[in-house]
C-alpha cells in the first residue's frame, strides 16, 4: 500500500496563523492583559516571541519555499515596513509619560512589541535568504582519463 502525504497549503496556514496571532495579541492588549504583567515579564514575553518567530522560520522548509516564491523585493518591503512601525512605536513610547516598558505593555504599543517585532525579524531572515544568489549545481565533470585517447 502506497503512503501519500497530505498536500500542505503553506500560504493559507501562514495567513490563518498570522490572523489568529495578531488578533489574539490585539485583543489581549485592548483588554489590558499585558499591562498587568510586571515589566520584566513583559520583556521576556517579547524576547520569547521574537526568538520563536525566528526559530519557526529557520526550521520550517515550507516557509523557506513560500519565501522563495514571494521574492526578495516583496520580503524586503514588508520587513522595512515593519521596521518603520517599530521605529514610530519606539519614538512615541519614549515620549509617553512613565516607564517605557510599562508604556510598551499598553494597548497600541503591545501589538508592535508582540506581533510586529517578531514578524519583522522573521521577514528579515526570509529577505536575507531570498537575496542570496542561487547556487548553480552542474553535473560532475568527467575525468579526462576516463576515456582512452584515440591513437
Amino acid at each position: 500500500m502506497k503512503a501519500t502525504l497530505p498536500q500542505e497549503n503553506t500560504r493559507l496556514v501562514l495567513a490563518v496563523t498570522l490572523a489568529l496571532w495578531g488578533g489574539g495579541v490585539a485583543l489581549a492588549a485592548w483588554e489590558g492583559v499585558f499591562a498587568k504583567l510586571a515589566p520584566v515579564t513583559f520583556a521576556l514575553l517579547v524576547a520569547f516571541a521574537v526568538v520563536y518567530a525566528a526559530a519557526s522560520y529557520a526550521l520550517d522548509r515550507g516557509l523557506h519555499a513560500a519565501a522563495a516564491d514571494t521574492g526578495a523585493r516583496a520580503l524586503w518591503i514588508a520587513a522595512l515596513l515593519g521596521d518603520a512601525v517599530l521605529a514610530v512605536t519606539g519614538f512615541t513610547a519614549a515620549r509617553a509619560p512613565g516607564p517605557v516598558l510599562e508604556t510598551l505593555a499598553s494597548f497600541p504599543y503591545a501589538i508592535a512589541a508582540l506581533f510586529v517585532a517578531p514578524l519583522a525579524v522573521a521577514l528579515h531572515a526570509a529577505a536575507l535568504q531570498a537575496a542570496q544568489p542561487k547556487r548553480v549545481s552542474s553535473a560532475p565533470a568527467r575525468s579526462p582519463g576516463a576515456n582512452p585517447a584515440a591513437t
